[in-house]
């Protein structure tokens, strides 16, 4: 059932909205209702109409029963499910039966002072619903508008293998590099209010600076929103952390219930299992080496660089060495497969040997002397 009311004078139709009842009798059949109330546009109505004015007459007095209140809603409910568009050709032709029915009212009101009031407040009710249907129509249009928009914008997806790690420019100029094995998915260009990537893996993001349209990082547990800033994000499925670091700026990092801020030189860890975020301090110059490729030791213990190892190959490592304390490695290492860098340990340190178990799993025993 969908209704409006188009309040007339002297129960007159005038030929703008006889043109429009004409072009849509197609879709809804016509009943006058009274010379104050002009014509009640209707299709497959049950309802008596004088039963729905006395209806409303009760509404207004606050005399409704619960039953007769729910008539009213599924009225409401079902007038505005419809689709307007099917009954208005444009946008201007609702402006203007709006405008007509306006002024109509308010000509009627000067003219017809002795009217009685709840004659008056009915049409006002009718009024109401047919504005908030044009609202709808209005809204919905809109809507759809930018669901097509977003539909219509293709995606890229990009999937780097084992060691390999590629730049990445977006649309508003952002740099991404993308480190190995990871994937980002991002639109070709950027026309919602949200610049929105999706990130599994890692990569490191130079973000271009606009207030007006954030940027998003969505991972799998957690989002990271930044205005304009230099950060990265390590997201791999298949580790039980999550961290963002940062080089510069500010940024937000989310999940369903927490959520804190960073500054530069902080790094958050977020641990999946208990969904716990914690914040730590970090050399910001090592930070941009291990961005560019370089690992670099200076007297740094085996388990610091087992460590780095693992997070920068995104592998485990198992570390079964005795006094493993007392192996200190020193040197650089740019761009190099891990085999390289274990070889070189071992070589230095006699008495401990690696194995490869599997292509994500290594295991380092023996003992330091």
């Amino acid at each position: 059932m969908f209704i409006f009311l188009l309040i007339l004078e002297s129960g007159k139709i005038s030929t703008k909205v006889a043109d429009f009842c004409q072009k849509s009798k197609k879709i809804i059949n016509f009943m006058c209702v009274t010379k104050y109330f002009g014509y009640l546009c209707m299709k497959s109505s049950s309802m008596n109409i004088e039963k729905f004015k006395h209806i409303v007459q009760k509404y207004l007095q606050g005399k409704i029963s619960d039953k007769e209140k729910n008539i009213l809603q599924k009225f409401e409910n079902q007038m505005i499910d419809k689709n307007i568009s099917k009954v208005f050709s444009s946008e201007e032709e609702i402006k203007q039966i709006q405008k007509e029915i306006s002024d109509k009212v308010f000509r009627s009101v000067s003219k017809k002072k002795t009217i009685v009031w709840q004659k008056w407040a009915i049409a006002a009710f009718f009024l109401l619903l047919f504005g908030t249907g044009i609202l709808y129509f209005l809204m919905r249009k809109d809507f759809e508008r930018l669901i097509t928009s977003e539909k219509n914008i293709a995606e890229i997806e990009i999937t780097t293998q084992k060691d390999e790690r590629q730049e990445v420019t977006l649309s508003d100029g952002t740099k991404v590099m993308l480190s190995p094995e990871s994937t980002l998915r991002y639109p070709t260009e950027f026309s919602t209010e949200i610049r929105k990537v999706f990130l599994s893996g890692e990569a490191y993001f130079d973000v271009v600076r606009n207030e007006q349209q954030p940027f998003v990082v969505i991972s799998k547990n957690i989002e990271t929103q930044v205005l304009g800033t230099s950060f990265n994000v390590r997201a791999y499925d298949g580790q039980e952390q999550i961290k963002v670091t940062l080089a510069s700026g500010k940024v937000r990092v989310s999940d369903a219930k927490n959520q804190m801020i960073l500054l530069p030189s902080q790094q958050l860890v977020y641990e999946k299992s208990s969904q716990e975020m914690t914040l730590k301090n970090i050399d910001l110059e090592d930070f941009a080496q291990m961005r560019n490729g370089i690992l670099q030791f200076e007297e740094t213990s085996l388990s610091q660089v087992i460590e780095k190892l693992e997070d920068f190959y995104n592998i485990r490592i198992s570390l079964q060495v005795r006094n493993a304390d007392r192996c200190y490695i020193t040197g650089t290492f740019k761009q190099e497969e891990l085999h390289v860098i274990l070889e070189q340990i071992c070589f230095v340190h006699q008495g401990i040997t690696y194995e490869k178990i599997t292509e994500k799993y290594i295991i380092i025993k023996g003992m330091c002397n």
